[in-house]
């Protein structure tokens, strides 16, 4: 500035950085949280941020991907740069094995007759695909079903003696259930 006597004063300077905001785009697909959840948040272009995933139980975070698919990282941590137009997808799978169990026979379960219906329950966090069943080390065999897998049946022919069977189950994940198994005698 300079005054009526053309005195001058000191310069005063000021700096400042322009900051251009884009919303981000954040994608969940699968159970499971992101936290900061910025969808929908106006971020800084060229600025680094990072969100970390949380998958609920049964399941687990799978990968980060981009909007065009690409996978960013396998970690529950991302850590990205924030661009015009960036979609971020946290994307969660079941993990978790169904369970299965024999109800019948019992362990030591003596059987006068040479047929018998096997029966079980399985249960999934999401849902059971099947249940396979096997006797004496037998080729697995589909089980049957009138009620999503809650109990299960399959006919079978003893041998005399001494009987194993085992059974199994398979998510509609394609998870597998640990081998149930009872030895009976017929």
């Amino acid at each position: 500035a300079v005054d009526t006597s053309g005195n001058i004063s000191t310069t005063s300077t000021v700096k400042f950085v322009y900051v251009v905001l884009k919303p981000l785009t954040v994608q969940i697909v699968g159970p499971g949280t992101v936290k900061p959840n910025y969808n929908g948040a106006l971020l800084a272009i060229n600025e680094n941020y990072t969100m970390t995933a949380t998958a609920s139980s049964g399941f687990g975070l799978t990968n980060w991907t981009d909007g065009s698919a690409n996978v960013l990282t396998n970690g529950v941590t991302l850590r990205f740069t924030m661009a015009t137009n960036l979609v971020l997808r946290a994307n969660f799978a079941d993990v978790a094995r169904p369970t299965v169990n024999i109800v019948t026979p019992t362990a030591n379960q003596q059987w006068t007759n040479g047929t018998f219906t096997v029966t079980g329950k399985a249960r999934d966090n999401v849902a059971v695909g099947a249940v396979y069943c096997a006797l004496n080390g037998s080729g697995w065999t589909a089980v049957t079903t009138t009620n999503s897998w809650t109990n299960w049946a399959a006919n079978v022919t003893l041998t005399p003696g001494t009987n194993t069977v085992q059974a199994y189950a398979v998510d509609t994940s394609g998870n597998i259930s640990t081998t149930s198994t009872v030895k009976f005698v017929y």
